[in-house]
């Protein structure tokens, strides 16, 4: 089974995309490291080195579904159950911490703990790490919006 990393560039080169695809561990960048799951310092070296890998004028997207508004509206449910293939059941359960902004929660039997930051907070972040500047979408992002994307600009 060919996985989609091994596909990408060829992809990218057919539609004439100017694309750099990185793989490596998230834990180790300038590679690539999701923001939120860790301390907000080390999330604001991850988004250092984002800077120092993207050309001038390169844009940094970072996307989540996961907002303070849908945490705490109940758009994003304290507990989630689905069917997965195979018949085994997934139970997700969420709390966020007011203080702290971090989700904590259960996937299945796994603990996990990520960061929830708001657009505010994203866009301090990345001018802390260098990016001139930033812009928040959702559909012209609100609280209500469902998604929060970040663009952040070299």
């Amino acid at each position: 089974m060919t996985s989609r990393w091994t596909t990408a560039t060829p992809h990218a080169h057919r539609a004439r995309a100017d694309a750099v695809f990185l793989r490596g561990d998230m834990r180790e960048p300038p590679e690539i490291a999701p923001v939120g799951f860790f301390t907000p310092e080390q999330d604001l070296d991850v988004l250092h080195a984002f800077h120092r890998a993207l050309r001038p004028g390169g844009l940094l997207p970072m996307h989540t579904m996961v907002t303070v508004p849908g945490l705490t509206d109940g758009r994003i449910p304290a507990e989630e159950r689905r069917r997965l293939p195979g018949g085994r059941h997934l139970i997700a359960r969420r709390h966020l911490d007011p203080d702290t902004r971090r989700e904590h929660g259960e996937h299945a039997v796994t603990p996990c703990d990520v960061r929830v930051y708001t657009p505010d907070e994203y866009t301090g972040l990345c001018r802390r790490a260098g990016f001139t500047a930033t812009t928040c979408h959702g559909a012209s992002y609100r609280d209500t919006s469902r998604n929060l994307i970040v663009l952040a600009h070299h």
